[in-house]
């Protein structure tokens, strides 16, 4: 059996069908991109993977476990998520906000420990923000602070990294730069990567598996490849692209045709 295994999962909204019938299997160090139109189910899908959600109908298995039997703590110990939107409401320093990542592994009003700090001081190195250690959350720029909050996922010491839109609003300097990351700690340290983005390129050129979404329901899945044709665009965006594989770097590459 797959590492995580969704099973014919379905999820509405009071009468608004999100999702339905939704199937798909991740293995250990798979760097999984989930794409589609907007409202197609995407966020709502990485929810669910992050037990935000329960699904009524289907099975989300992790490790051969329903995930609705993981307590909470386990939970978090496994899969971490770094949401689109994240509130800044107090100046924390970089490090603090790294730290936060540890709640997991501590119980109720336990101090944190040497162990924390360099859990953290890792986590920072791996993610190139040990120079902002001291500098305040609100000070840093949106990439600064998009790196930041996956060095405070990766603290939970997780197995699977949730990522909804995390190069959203970045240019495109800082959106390769998370990216690299990403990718970095997939290949590197093992790390297994599902994010939702908007970005066909970006899917194409980093993730080695795609789920494209269609009114939640899967329409492909597959390599990229596989996945991003010319038809499936045309089908589920609507659009009419060309897709073709760059010379340089041997990856796919889309080019939007305007309609006149």
């Amino acid at each position: 059996m797959a590492y995580l295994e969704v099973a014919n999962i379905h999820f509405s909204y009071h009468e608004n069908v999100v999702l339905k019938d939704v199937s798909f299997a991740v293995q250990p160090g798979d760097f999984l991109g989930i794409i589609g139109p907007n409202g197609s189910g995407k966020s709502t899908l990485l929810k669910i993977l992050a037990r935000l959600l329960t699904v009524p109908a289907g099975t989300v298995m992790l490790n051969d476990l329903d995930l609705k039997k993981y307590p909470v703590r386990t939970l978090a110990r496994k899969i971490a998520l770094v949401p689109e939107e994240t509130s800044l409401n107090f100046p924390f320093t970089v490090q603090e906000m790294v730290l936060m990542g540890r709640s997991p592994h501590l119980s109720f009003l336990q101090p944190l420990s040497h162990h924390d700090h360099s859990k953290a001081i890792e986590c920072m190195e791996r993610t190139s923000i040990k120079d902002l250690a001291g500098r305040k959350i609100n000070e840093l720029s949106s990439g600064e602070r998009q790196r930041v909050f996956i060095a405070q996922a990766l603290a939970q010491e997780p197995s699977i990294l949730l990522l909804d839109e995390p190069t959203a609003h970045l240019d495109i300097n800082h959106q390769i730069e998370i990216f690299n990351v990403l990718k970095n700690l997939q290949e590197q340290h093992g790390l297994t990567i599902i994010t939702v983005t908007h970005d066909l390129n970006l899917a194409a050129l980093y993730c080695d598996k795609l789920l494209l979404l269609k009114e939640g329901a899967v329409f492909s899945q597959g390599p990229p490849a596989q996945v991003i044709t010319v038809e499936n665009i045309r089908k589920v965006y609507h659009t009419q692209v060309t897709v073709q594989q760059h010379q340089q770097i041997k990856k796919l590459q889309v080019t939007l045709i305007p309609n006149h």
